[in-house]
Protein backbone atom coordinates (compact mmCIF):
# COMPACT_ATOMS: atom_id res chain seq x y z
CA UNK A 1 0.00 0.00 0.00
CA UNK A 2 1.08 3.83 -1.02
CA UNK A 3 0.38 6.17 1.39
CA UNK A 4 0.56 9.91 0.51
CA UNK A 5 0.75 12.81 2.64
CA UNK A 6 0.46 16.40 1.38
CA UNK A 7 3.88 18.21 0.61
CA UNK A 8 4.47 21.96 2.31
CA UNK A 9 4.60 23.74 -0.86
CA UNK A 10 7.18 26.37 0.58
CA UNK A 11 9.84 23.12 0.27
CA UNK A 12 9.10 19.72 -1.27
CA UNK A 13 11.35 17.07 -0.06
CA UNK A 14 11.03 13.83 -0.70
CA UNK A 15 10.52 11.33 2.62
CA UNK A 16 10.80 8.00 2.61
CA UNK A 17 9.89 5.50 5.50
CA UNK A 18 10.60 1.84 4.82
CA UNK A 19 7.55 -0.26 6.63
CA UNK A 20 5.91 -2.73 5.07
CA UNK A 21 7.27 -1.58 2.00
CA UNK A 22 5.39 1.74 2.38
CA UNK A 23 6.16 4.76 1.33
CA UNK A 24 5.03 8.03 2.54
CA UNK A 25 6.02 11.90 1.32
CA UNK A 26 6.77 14.84 3.97
CA UNK A 27 8.87 18.01 3.98
CA UNK A 28 11.93 18.68 5.51
CA UNK A 29 11.50 21.88 8.08
CA UNK A 30 13.54 25.11 8.51
CA UNK A 31 16.33 24.24 11.22
CA UNK A 32 15.49 25.52 15.07
CA UNK A 33 17.54 27.89 16.09
CA UNK A 34 18.78 27.28 19.78
CA UNK A 35 20.29 30.18 20.44
CA UNK A 36 22.87 31.41 23.11
CA UNK A 37 22.08 27.02 24.25
CA UNK A 38 24.08 26.45 21.17
CA UNK A 39 27.13 27.49 23.08
CA UNK A 40 26.56 24.17 25.33
CA UNK A 41 26.41 20.39 24.78
CA UNK A 42 24.47 19.82 27.79
CA UNK A 43 22.65 22.88 29.73
CA UNK A 44 20.34 21.76 32.36
CA UNK A 45 18.29 23.37 34.79
CA UNK A 46 18.20 21.31 37.82
CA UNK A 47 21.54 19.80 37.46
CA UNK A 48 24.07 17.33 35.80
CA UNK A 49 25.59 14.35 37.11
CA UNK A 50 27.91 11.39 36.08
CA UNK A 51 28.85 8.02 37.41
CA UNK A 52 32.70 8.26 36.35
CA UNK A 53 33.89 8.09 33.82
CA UNK A 54 32.21 9.65 31.52
CA UNK A 55 33.92 11.96 28.70
CA UNK A 56 31.94 14.82 27.45
CA UNK A 57 33.41 17.18 24.68
CA UNK A 58 32.12 20.71 24.77
CA UNK A 59 30.88 22.75 27.26
CA UNK A 60 28.64 22.45 30.12
CA UNK A 61 26.45 24.64 32.14
CA UNK A 62 23.38 24.43 34.93
CA UNK A 63 21.32 27.29 35.45
CA UNK A 64 19.70 28.78 37.75
CA UNK A 65 20.94 26.43 39.91
CA UNK A 66 24.34 26.61 41.29
CA UNK A 67 27.28 24.99 41.25
CA UNK A 68 26.76 21.68 43.68
CA UNK A 69 24.42 20.63 41.17
CA UNK A 70 27.52 19.27 39.10
CA UNK A 71 28.13 16.40 40.99
CA UNK A 72 30.97 13.50 39.82
CA UNK A 73 32.87 15.48 37.52
CA UNK A 74 35.43 16.42 40.28
CA UNK A 75 34.90 20.28 39.53
CA UNK A 76 38.44 22.62 39.42
CA UNK A 77 37.48 26.30 40.01
CA UNK A 78 39.35 28.23 37.53
CA UNK A 79 40.87 31.36 39.54
CA UNK A 80 37.99 33.48 37.51
CA UNK A 81 35.48 32.12 39.26
CA UNK A 82 33.81 32.76 35.93
CA UNK A 83 33.71 28.44 34.94
CA UNK A 84 35.16 25.51 36.24
CA UNK A 85 37.09 22.67 34.72
CA UNK A 86 37.03 18.93 34.96
CA UNK A 87 39.02 16.18 33.61
CA UNK A 88 35.87 14.59 32.27
CA UNK A 89 34.88 17.33 30.50
CA UNK A 90 37.29 18.25 27.24
CA UNK A 91 35.47 22.42 27.71
CA UNK A 92 34.14 24.73 30.72
CA UNK A 93 32.31 24.29 33.14
CA UNK A 94 29.42 26.86 33.80
CA UNK A 95 27.15 27.24 36.93
CA UNK A 96 24.51 30.05 37.29
CA UNK A 97 26.42 31.18 40.90
CA UNK A 98 29.96 31.70 39.23
CA UNK A 99 31.18 35.08 38.44
CA UNK A 100 29.75 37.67 35.83
CA UNK A 101 29.14 37.52 32.93
CA UNK A 102 28.00 33.44 33.30
CA UNK A 103 25.14 34.16 35.20
CA UNK A 104 23.80 36.56 32.95
CA UNK A 105 24.90 34.37 29.86
CA UNK A 106 22.85 31.40 31.20
CA UNK A 107 19.70 33.23 31.79
CA UNK A 108 19.64 34.29 28.19
CA UNK A 109 20.64 30.53 27.69
CA UNK A 110 18.42 29.10 29.42
CA UNK A 111 15.80 31.66 28.10
CA UNK A 112 16.75 30.47 24.12
CA UNK A 113 16.77 26.91 25.15
CA UNK A 114 12.73 27.03 26.07
CA UNK A 115 12.01 29.29 23.18
CA UNK A 116 13.83 26.45 20.94
CA UNK A 117 11.79 23.85 22.78
CA UNK A 118 8.07 25.79 22.11
CA UNK A 119 9.58 26.23 18.21
CA UNK A 120 10.60 22.85 17.33
CA UNK A 121 7.34 21.77 19.26
CA UNK A 122 5.18 23.98 17.58
CA UNK A 123 5.97 23.38 13.94
CA UNK A 124 3.67 22.00 11.47
CA UNK A 125 3.51 18.40 11.42
CA UNK A 126 3.88 16.11 8.49
CA UNK A 127 3.71 13.00 9.23
CA UNK A 128 1.73 11.96 12.65
CA UNK A 129 1.71 8.64 14.88
CA UNK A 130 4.22 7.35 12.77
CA UNK A 131 4.22 3.50 13.91
CA UNK A 132 2.07 3.97 16.86
CA UNK A 133 5.13 5.25 18.19
CA UNK A 134 7.23 2.50 17.42
CA UNK A 135 9.84 3.45 15.04
CA UNK A 136 12.67 1.02 15.14
CA UNK A 137 14.02 -0.47 11.74
CA UNK A 138 12.70 2.41 10.30
CA UNK A 139 14.67 4.52 7.66
CA UNK A 140 12.91 8.83 7.75
CA UNK A 141 14.11 11.49 5.30
CA UNK A 142 13.70 14.95 6.30
CA UNK A 143 10.30 15.98 7.95
CA UNK A 144 8.69 17.25 10.91
CA UNK A 145 6.83 13.67 12.93
CA UNK A 146 5.03 14.11 15.49
CA UNK A 147 3.12 11.47 18.22
CA UNK A 148 0.54 12.17 21.23
CA UNK A 149 2.29 9.37 22.69
CA UNK A 150 5.85 8.37 23.74
CA UNK A 151 7.85 7.07 21.62
CA UNK A 152 10.10 4.14 21.48
CA UNK A 153 13.02 2.71 19.23
CA UNK A 154 13.43 -0.91 20.26
CA UNK A 155 15.99 -1.47 16.80
CA UNK A 156 18.12 0.87 15.14
CA UNK A 157 16.81 3.73 13.53
CA UNK A 158 18.18 5.13 10.18
CA UNK A 159 17.62 9.03 9.24
CA UNK A 160 18.58 9.38 5.68
CA UNK A 161 18.99 12.84 3.58
CA UNK A 162 21.58 15.34 2.64
CA UNK A 163 23.64 17.97 4.68
CA UNK A 164 21.24 20.62 4.66
CA UNK A 165 18.10 18.30 5.50
CA UNK A 166 16.44 19.03 9.08
CA UNK A 167 14.40 16.16 11.11
CA UNK A 168 12.02 17.21 13.63
CA UNK A 169 10.15 14.68 16.01
CA UNK A 170 7.75 16.18 18.77
CA UNK A 171 6.70 13.49 21.14
CA UNK A 172 4.17 13.93 23.86
CA UNK A 173 5.30 11.46 26.35
CA UNK A 174 9.08 9.75 26.57
CA UNK A 175 11.67 8.72 24.36
CA UNK A 176 13.38 5.73 24.98
CA UNK A 177 16.00 3.94 23.22
CA UNK A 178 16.89 0.05 23.92
CA UNK A 179 20.08 -1.21 24.95
CA UNK A 180 22.83 -1.41 22.01
CA UNK A 181 20.58 -0.19 20.03
CA UNK A 182 21.48 3.26 17.76
CA UNK A 183 20.47 5.98 15.48
CA UNK A 184 22.03 6.15 12.55
CA UNK A 185 22.48 8.81 10.00
CA UNK A 186 23.09 8.34 6.63
CA UNK A 187 23.72 10.19 2.87
CA UNK A 188 25.43 12.67 4.39
CA UNK A 189 22.83 13.88 7.20
CA UNK A 190 24.02 15.81 10.22
CA UNK A 191 23.09 15.13 13.60
CA UNK A 192 22.89 19.19 14.41
CA UNK A 193 19.96 18.80 12.04
CA UNK A 194 18.16 16.69 14.14
CA UNK A 195 15.86 17.83 16.56
CA UNK A 196 14.41 15.04 19.58
CA UNK A 197 11.54 17.40 21.79
CA UNK A 198 10.17 15.85 23.69
CA UNK A 199 7.61 16.32 26.87
CA UNK A 200 8.84 13.52 28.94
CA UNK A 201 11.46 12.13 29.71
CA UNK A 202 14.21 10.62 27.89
CA UNK A 203 16.10 7.72 28.70
CA UNK A 204 19.39 6.23 26.36
CA UNK A 205 19.82 2.17 26.87
CA UNK A 206 23.03 0.69 27.89
CA UNK A 207 25.63 0.94 25.38
CA UNK A 208 23.09 3.18 22.77
CA UNK A 209 24.01 5.03 20.47
CA UNK A 210 22.21 8.58 19.60
CA UNK A 211 22.35 11.56 17.01
CA UNK A 212 20.98 14.55 17.55
CA UNK A 213 19.66 17.42 19.40
CA UNK A 214 17.50 16.53 22.72
CA UNK A 215 15.06 19.00 24.12
CA UNK A 216 13.58 18.00 26.89
CA UNK A 217 10.73 19.46 29.05
CA UNK A 218 11.51 17.05 31.71
CA UNK A 219 14.79 14.83 32.17
CA UNK A 220 17.53 13.12 30.08
CA UNK A 221 18.80 10.08 31.39
CA UNK A 222 21.90 8.07 29.65
CA UNK A 223 22.28 5.04 31.07
CA UNK A 224 26.08 2.68 31.22
CA UNK A 225 27.96 3.41 28.13
CA UNK A 226 25.75 5.08 25.78
CA UNK A 227 26.85 7.64 23.63
CA UNK A 228 25.61 10.95 22.29
CA UNK A 229 26.48 12.76 19.15
CA UNK A 230 24.89 16.22 19.58
CA UNK A 231 23.48 17.93 22.23
CA UNK A 232 21.51 17.20 25.66
CA UNK A 233 18.98 20.58 26.75
CA UNK A 234 16.56 19.56 30.10
CA UNK A 235 14.60 21.72 31.51
CA UNK A 236 15.45 19.35 34.87
CA UNK A 237 18.02 17.32 35.10
CA UNK A 238 21.00 15.26 33.16
CA UNK A 239 22.33 12.23 34.51
CA UNK A 240 25.27 10.62 32.63
CA UNK A 241 26.93 6.63 33.83
CA UNK A 242 30.36 6.23 32.03
CA UNK A 243 28.98 8.12 28.85
CA UNK A 244 30.60 9.88 25.60
CA UNK A 245 28.85 12.93 24.65
CA UNK A 246 30.49 14.96 21.97
CA UNK A 247 29.24 18.81 20.84
CA UNK A 248 28.36 19.44 17.03
CA UNK A 249 27.81 22.66 15.33
CA UNK A 250 24.69 23.77 16.08
CA UNK A 251 22.60 26.90 15.01
CA UNK A 252 22.96 29.39 17.32
CA UNK A 253 22.32 32.98 18.39
CA UNK A 254 19.58 34.51 16.85
CA UNK A 255 21.13 37.31 14.64
CA UNK A 256 21.98 40.20 16.98
CA UNK A 257 22.30 43.71 15.42
CA UNK A 258 24.25 45.88 17.45
CA UNK A 259 24.49 50.27 17.64
CA UNK A 260 28.35 49.36 18.45
CA UNK A 261 29.17 47.66 15.34
CA UNK A 262 28.52 47.60 11.62
CA UNK A 263 27.64 45.12 9.72
CA UNK A 264 26.97 45.46 6.27
CA UNK A 265 23.87 46.69 4.88
CA UNK A 266 22.09 45.67 1.49
CA UNK A 267 21.23 48.13 -1.05
CA UNK A 268 23.19 49.85 -4.72
CA UNK A 269 27.00 49.41 -4.88
CA UNK A 270 26.97 52.51 -7.24
CA UNK A 271 29.93 54.93 -6.44
CA UNK A 272 29.27 58.22 -4.67
CA UNK A 273 30.00 61.25 -6.13
CA UNK A 274 32.44 63.38 -3.67
CA UNK A 275 32.30 66.97 -3.40
CA UNK A 276 32.64 69.35 -1.00
CA UNK A 277 30.10 71.60 1.63
CA UNK A 278 29.11 73.14 4.58
CA UNK A 279 25.90 71.22 5.42
CA UNK A 280 25.37 67.95 6.76
CA UNK A 281 22.00 65.93 5.54
CA UNK A 282 21.10 62.34 5.65
CA UNK A 283 18.10 60.55 4.19
CA UNK A 284 16.27 61.86 1.10
CA UNK A 285 13.29 63.97 0.11
CA UNK A 286 11.27 62.75 -2.54
CA UNK A 287 11.06 65.77 -3.93
CA UNK A 288 14.70 66.39 -4.99
CA UNK A 289 17.38 64.89 -7.74
CA UNK A 290 19.79 63.63 -5.21
CA UNK A 291 20.35 63.61 -1.43
CA UNK A 292 23.52 64.37 -0.10
CA UNK A 293 25.17 63.32 3.15
CA UNK A 294 28.24 64.94 4.92
CA UNK A 295 31.32 63.33 6.47
CA UNK A 296 33.81 65.74 7.76
CA UNK A 297 33.88 68.39 4.96
CA UNK A 298 33.30 65.48 1.82
CA UNK A 299 29.85 65.07 0.56
CA UNK A 300 27.89 61.68 -0.87
CA UNK A 301 25.60 62.90 -3.62
CA UNK A 302 23.08 59.76 -4.05
CA UNK A 303 20.32 58.87 -6.66
CA UNK A 304 17.24 60.26 -5.51
CA UNK A 305 15.88 57.45 -3.27
CA UNK A 306 19.10 56.29 -1.70
CA UNK A 307 20.91 57.02 1.62
CA UNK A 308 24.53 57.21 1.82
CA UNK A 309 25.33 53.82 3.69
CA UNK A 310 26.86 54.67 6.83
CA UNK A 311 28.03 50.65 7.51
CA UNK A 312 30.53 50.74 5.47
CA UNK A 313 31.23 54.70 4.43
CA UNK A 314 31.06 53.83 0.48
CA UNK A 315 27.92 53.13 -0.90
CA UNK A 316 24.19 54.76 -1.44
CA UNK A 317 21.25 52.81 0.11
CA UNK A 318 17.91 52.75 -0.47
CA UNK A 319 15.96 54.58 2.35
CA UNK A 320 12.20 56.32 3.24
CA UNK A 321 12.91 59.02 5.43
CA UNK A 322 14.80 62.20 5.60
CA UNK A 323 16.02 64.39 8.49
CA UNK A 324 18.79 67.32 8.30
CA UNK A 325 21.35 67.17 10.72
CA UNK A 326 23.98 69.97 11.91
CA UNK A 327 27.59 69.65 10.92
CA UNK A 328 29.34 67.23 12.61
CA UNK A 329 26.71 64.74 13.06
CA UNK A 330 24.21 62.28 11.37
CA UNK A 331 21.04 60.76 11.36
CA UNK A 332 20.19 58.33 13.84
CA UNK A 333 19.12 55.30 12.10
CA UNK A 334 18.76 53.88 15.48
CA UNK A 335 14.94 55.50 16.11
CA UNK A 336 13.88 57.13 12.82
CA UNK A 337 14.11 60.80 14.62
CA UNK A 338 17.33 62.26 16.03
CA UNK A 339 20.91 63.39 15.06
CA UNK A 340 24.10 61.77 16.51
CA UNK A 341 27.32 62.75 17.00
CA UNK A 342 30.44 60.69 15.36
CA UNK A 343 33.72 61.10 15.08
CA UNK A 344 34.91 58.59 12.45
CA UNK A 345 36.43 60.18 9.03
CA UNK A 346 35.33 59.56 6.30
CA UNK A 347 35.76 56.13 4.91
CA UNK A 348 35.93 54.51 7.78
CA UNK A 349 33.16 52.31 9.63
CA UNK A 350 30.54 53.71 11.65
CA UNK A 351 27.96 52.19 14.42
CA UNK A 352 24.48 52.19 12.34
CA UNK A 353 23.23 49.37 10.89
CA UNK A 354 21.16 50.48 7.47
CA UNK A 355 18.93 48.04 7.74
CA UNK A 356 17.11 49.59 10.98
CA UNK A 357 15.33 51.93 8.69
CA UNK A 358 12.68 54.40 9.97
CA UNK A 359 9.22 53.14 8.58
CA UNK A 360 5.44 52.00 9.39
CA UNK A 361 4.76 48.55 11.24
CA UNK A 362 2.99 47.03 8.51
CA UNK A 363 3.09 43.02 9.89
CA UNK A 364 1.67 41.26 12.52
CA UNK A 365 4.40 39.52 14.65
CA UNK A 366 4.12 36.55 17.44
CA UNK A 367 6.23 34.68 19.15
CA UNK A 368 8.70 32.56 16.72
CA UNK A 369 8.74 35.12 14.06
CA UNK A 370 12.79 35.90 12.67
CA UNK A 371 12.63 38.99 10.39
CA UNK A 372 13.53 42.72 10.18
CA UNK A 373 10.27 44.06 11.89
CA UNK A 374 11.02 42.26 14.66
CA UNK A 375 14.36 43.61 15.01
CA UNK A 376 12.35 47.14 15.03
CA UNK A 377 9.96 46.60 17.25
CA UNK A 378 12.79 45.42 19.87
CA UNK A 379 14.69 48.98 18.88
CA UNK A 380 11.26 51.08 19.77
CA UNK A 381 10.73 48.92 22.80
CA UNK A 382 14.14 49.53 24.29
CA UNK A 383 13.72 53.31 23.20
CA UNK A 384 10.70 53.90 24.36
CA UNK A 385 11.33 52.63 28.29
CA UNK A 386 9.79 48.92 27.82
CA UNK A 387 12.97 46.85 27.99
CA UNK A 388 13.24 43.41 25.93
CA UNK A 389 16.17 42.62 28.09
CA UNK A 390 18.39 44.48 30.63
CA UNK A 391 21.59 42.69 29.46
CA UNK A 392 22.74 40.38 26.64
CA UNK A 393 21.12 39.60 23.05
CA UNK A 394 17.65 42.16 23.27
CA UNK A 395 18.84 44.55 25.70
CA UNK A 396 19.37 48.35 23.93
CA UNK A 397 22.14 48.27 21.22
CA UNK A 398 22.01 44.28 21.19
CA UNK A 399 17.98 44.25 19.65
CA UNK A 400 17.93 40.32 17.52
CA UNK A 401 15.41 39.26 14.63
CA UNK A 402 14.05 36.86 17.05
CA UNK A 403 10.36 37.37 18.63
CA UNK A 404 10.85 35.01 22.02
CA UNK A 405 9.29 35.24 25.37
CA UNK A 406 11.43 38.28 26.10
CA UNK A 407 9.99 40.51 23.78
CA UNK A 408 6.50 39.12 24.24
CA UNK A 409 7.27 40.40 28.10
CA UNK A 410 7.79 44.02 27.25
CA UNK A 411 5.35 44.01 24.23
CA UNK A 412 2.65 43.31 26.67
CA UNK A 413 3.73 46.28 29.43
CA UNK A 414 3.51 48.67 26.65
CA UNK A 415 0.11 47.24 25.73
CA UNK A 416 -0.78 47.68 29.42
CA UNK A 417 0.84 51.23 29.35
CA UNK A 418 -1.24 52.22 26.60
CA UNK A 419 -4.15 50.62 27.75
CA UNK A 420 -7.11 53.29 26.50
CA UNK A 421 -5.49 53.25 22.84
CA UNK A 422 -4.80 49.68 22.60
CA UNK A 423 -6.36 47.32 24.63
CA UNK A 424 -9.58 49.05 25.52
CA UNK A 425 -10.91 49.21 21.95
CA UNK A 426 -10.60 45.44 21.86
CA UNK A 427 -12.10 44.78 24.96
CA UNK A 428 -8.90 43.92 26.66
CA UNK A 429 -7.92 44.79 30.20
CA UNK A 430 -4.55 42.80 29.83
CA UNK A 431 -1.57 42.80 27.51
CA UNK A 432 -1.78 39.81 24.96
CA UNK A 433 1.97 40.33 23.62
CA UNK A 434 0.67 39.80 20.05
CA UNK A 435 1.80 42.73 17.71
CA UNK A 436 -1.55 42.63 15.90
CA UNK A 437 -3.31 45.79 14.14
CA UNK A 438 -4.08 47.89 17.32
CA UNK A 439 -0.86 48.03 18.92
CA UNK A 440 0.95 48.86 14.87
CA UNK A 441 -1.61 51.32 14.38
CA UNK A 442 -0.70 52.94 17.70
CA UNK A 443 2.35 52.55 17.36
CA UNK A 444 2.50 53.78 13.73
CA UNK A 445 0.31 57.19 14.89
CA UNK A 446 3.19 58.45 17.26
Amino acid sequence: MIKKLSKASFMPVLLVVLMGGATVYAAGPAVVNLGMAGNYVILSKSGISTVPTSAVTGDIAVSPIGATSITGFGLIADGSNIFSTSAQVTGKVYAANYTSPTPTNLTTAISNMETAYVDAMGRAATVTELGAGNIGGLTLAPGVYKWGTGVTIPTNLTLSGSANDVWIFQIAQGLNVAGGKSVILSGGAKPENVFWVVAGQVTLGTNSHFEGIVLSQTAIHLLTGASVKGGLFAQTAVTLDSNIVTKVSFSQAPVVVSTTTSPSASGSTQTPVLTSTSNNTSGYNPGTSNNQITQNTQTVVCPMGDVFNIADGKRCTSFVSSVVCPIGQVFSIVDGKRCTSFVASFGQTLIYNVSAMARSFNSNLTMGNRNEDVFRLQQYLNNNGFTVSSSGSGSKGNETNFFGPLTKAALKSFQEAYRPEILTPLGLQIGTGFFGNSTRAFINSR
